[in-house]
């Protein structure tokens, strides 16, 4: 029995493919026996195509072609062969199929201009059956993509890149990557750019136009199609003219100038140059024209003259332009009725005489000059000359007469025949007696005026008036000063209470309207004072300057008392001025004084009621205690009617001289604080010259802060112990006694 033995396959290719790829694969067949083969079946596996396949039956060999679509996959390819006689075999390789990246390609503009925008596409091509994503795309360093310009389709697509600023090189790339998303799944392709700086454009606007000396604003704007940071490399106004008040912004490149253009007739280029900072630099320009201007001239002399005189005119020169050393005199004139002299010309006027022929009359005088550009100016005024001339008439007016250091009237008269414009002058002479017054007029150069003298005497006064062609004339009156006593002011009018024994000083200040009398030296003048203590009066020491100064001097009482001191000043022309100060000496050892009963109250006294009178009741006790120098006691004081009430809140001094009691202190009405009193009283039991043998009594009292009266039962007669003169008591007592 002969058994038939299977046929062996043998199948070689390829293990691995790339996506894509296409593979061929061949197969041999070995059988011991005689046979005839067939296929039964060869295949590329579930990943695979097959093509272009070949079979041999008689030698069972054959071959076949696999592609591999897609990848990162696998595939078994393989291939049975049998050999009719019911044997068969096979073989397979396993095929492992590898993803291949996408290729992109990107084209573009590789030259390009800064500030411009440009349009890049791609290609992407892939073996496999892939669609593909962008990674990343740019526009490099030097350029910005342009926000939502990426498209794209099954094959590429494009996206836009801006180049902001040149010079520079840059790199334009784009990145994708296929749909498998594995490590060798992407690509990317670069297009290298060059981008190109652009030189700035510089515009300059402003006046084409301008006359010379003129001052023209001019402003100037860069545009670029770079981003940039300016320079101003110059500006210019041109040859010989000036730039002032420059501006400008460097991230702008923005300005503004002035140009002042010195001279004209002139054609000057205004020009300005910016640089970008890239090495590009622009400029921009503006052809002015600035045009010449005439000169100025102004002429001064005088519009009105007199008959046959010679003036002087002057003439000054202004130009805008550079001129000066150009002016040349086309003439000077003096008119019909005047004869000019030789002029003088500089460069900035001159001036020239005219001599005037006898008026009335008039004449045009005149002068011209030419700046040296064609162009001259003239200036003329038209003079009035006057026939001869008359001085004024004047009259200083009635003799006058007022006290020294007074405003005395002094009324004068003047007129002119010619009826010219005149002014005055007043000024004055002593008499010999008064020779180093002074006077002085309120205005000395008004018709009407007053004059003040320091000193009595007789003054002339001389009134003087010139016309406005320089003729004049004078009249005089006689002022009589009359002495002005001196004002008295004691410096201390309640000064404070001496002990008896006690040096006590007075002194007062005076004034003078007479600024040069004297006080100090009899007979002429002195300061004398009268103690009101039967003494005789005293000559006070005097410092003075100027009229005004003081008195002082000090005496010692024998005695306790309230003395009227008065100050006597006297100046050199014997007018005598007073003032009194009350002076309180006190004796601790005189005695102390107390009283109780009621007055009667006469209307008037209570001037917050002045209508009201009737019964008021007092009580009172003041001494000095052994040793002290201030009294203490109590005062009471009520005028039932008013409803006043007066109470005692401390004393300052007592004095107790014979039957006679006066005291002084602070105290409160209904209550309220801050009054003053004086008590003065009087003991009719004691003997003295003058009692009548009554007991009086007197209150007065103040308010501290203003001195106003509150309440005075003696109204109108004097503080002074001696003179206060107490009102009658109605009931009660008053008693002084002895220490």
């Amino acid at each position: 029995t002969i058994n038939n033995v299977a046929p062996t396959v043998t199948l070689v290719g390829a293990n691995g493919a790339n996506e894509g790829q296409l593979k061929s694969y061949s197969y041999t067949v070995s059988d011991p026996g005689s046979e005839t083969f067939s296929r039964d079946a060869h295949s590329c596996g579930a990943n695979g195509t097959l093509s272009n396949g070949a079979f041999n039956p008689a030698s069972g060999a054959g071959s076949f072609d696999c592609s591999f679509p897609d990848g990162p996959n696998s595939s078994t390819v393989s291939v049975t062969i049998s050999d009719g006689d019911g044997g068969s075999d096979s073989d397979s390789i396993s095929v492992t199929i590898n993803n291949v990246a996408p290729t992109v390609t990107l084209s573009g503009d590789d030259h390009v201009n800064e500030g411009t925008m440009h349009t890049y596409s791609f290609t992407v091509t892939d073996p496999g059956q892939d669609t593909f994503s962008v990674l990343a795309y740019g526009c490099g360093t030097g350029g910005t993509p342009v926000a939502g310009s990426l498209n794209t389709d099954a094959s590429g697509g494009s996206f836009q890149c801006s180049f902001p600023d040149g010079p520079a090189t840059t790199n334009v790339t784009i990145k994708v990557e296929d749909s498998d998303h594995a490590g060798d799944s992407d690509s990317e392709a670069v297009v290298v750019v060059e981008v190109a700086n652009l030189n700035p454009v510089v515009t300059v606007s402003g006046p084409t136009g301008a006359a010379e000396g003129e001052l023209k604003h001019y402003t100037f704007t860069t545009t670029d199609a770079g981003t940039e940071t300016f320079t101003l490399v110059s500006s210019s106004c041109g040859v010989g003219n000036t730039l002032s008040n420059p501006a400008f912004t460097a991230a702008t490149g923005a300005g503004s100038f002035d140009c002042s253009f010195a001279d004209g007739p002139s054609n000057p280029t205004v020009n300005v140059t910016v640089s970008d900072g890239d090495g590009g630099s622009g400029s921009g320009s503006v052809a002015v024209t600035v045009t010449n201007v005439v000169p100025a001239v102004s002429l001064s002399g005088p519009s009105s003259v007199a008959s046959g005189s010679t003036h002087t005119y002057s003439f000054t020169i202004t130009d805008p332009g550079q001129d000066t050393q150009a002016y040349a005199l086309a003439y000077p004139k003096c008119g019909a009725n005047g004869v000019p002299s030789a002029a003088v010309i500089t460069n900035t006027g001159g001036s020239f005489n005219c001599t005037f022929g006898i008026g009335p009359a008039s004449s045009t005088v005149a002068v011209k000059v030419n700046d040296g550009d064609d162009d001259s100016a003239e200036a003329s005024k038209v003079v009035t000359i006057a026939p001869p001339n008359h001085p004024p008439t004047v009259d200083a007016g009635t003799n006058r007469s007022g006290g020294e250091g007074s405003s005395i009237a002094l009324d004068g008269t003047v007129s002119d025949p010619d009826g010219d414009s005149f002014t005055v002058k007043w000024t004055y002479a002593t008499n010999v007696a008064d020779v180093g017054t002074s006077c002085s007029f309120a205005n000395d150069t008004a018709v009407d005026t007053a004059i003040t003298c320091t000193d009595d005497g007789t003054y002339t006064a001389t009134l003087t008036a010139t016309d406005s062609k320089g003729a004049s004339a004078s009249d005089e009156t006689t002022v009589t000063v009359t002495n002005a006593n001196p004002v008295v002011t004691a410096t201390n009018e309640t000064p404070p209470p001496y002990a008896m024994a006690t040096t006590v000083a007075v002194s007062a200040n005076f004034t003078d309207a007479g600024a040069n009398d004297t006080h100090r030296t009899p007979p002429g003048g002195n300061c004398t004072i009268s103690w009101d203590d039967g003494t005789p009066s005293s000559t006070g020491v005097v410092t003075e300057a100027n009229g005004n100064g003081s008195c002082s001097a000090s005496h010692v009482y024998a005695g306790a008392g309230v003395y009227t001191v008065t100050i006597t000043v006297m100046d050199d022309d014997q007018g005598p001025g007073s003032a009194t100060v009350q002076v309180v000496v006190y004796n601790p050892n005189a005695g102390f004084v107390t009283g109780g009963g009621w007055v009667t109250v006469a209307a008037g006294s209570y001037p917050a009621g002045a209508g009201l009178s009737g019964r008021a009741n007092f009580g009172f006790t003041s001494q000095y205690k052994k040793g002290a120098t201030i009294p203490t006691g109590e005062t009471e004081f009520n005028f039932q009617v008013a409803d006043f009430k007066f109470h005692s809140a401390s004393y300052q001094w007592l004095v107790v001289s014979g039957y006679k009691a006066q005291y002084k202190g602070t105290g409160e009405v209904n209550g309220v604080p801050g009054y003053d009193f004086r008590l003065t009283a009087y003991d009719g039991a004691i003997a003295g010259a003058g009692n009548t043998g009554q007991d009086k009594f007197r209150i007065k009292i103040t308010k501290q802060s203003t001195g106003e009266l509150v309440f005075d039962n003696r109204l109108g007669t004097l503080d002074d112990i001696d003179a206060a003169d107490p009102q009658t008591i109605s009931g009660g007592s008053i008693v002084i006694h002895k220490p």
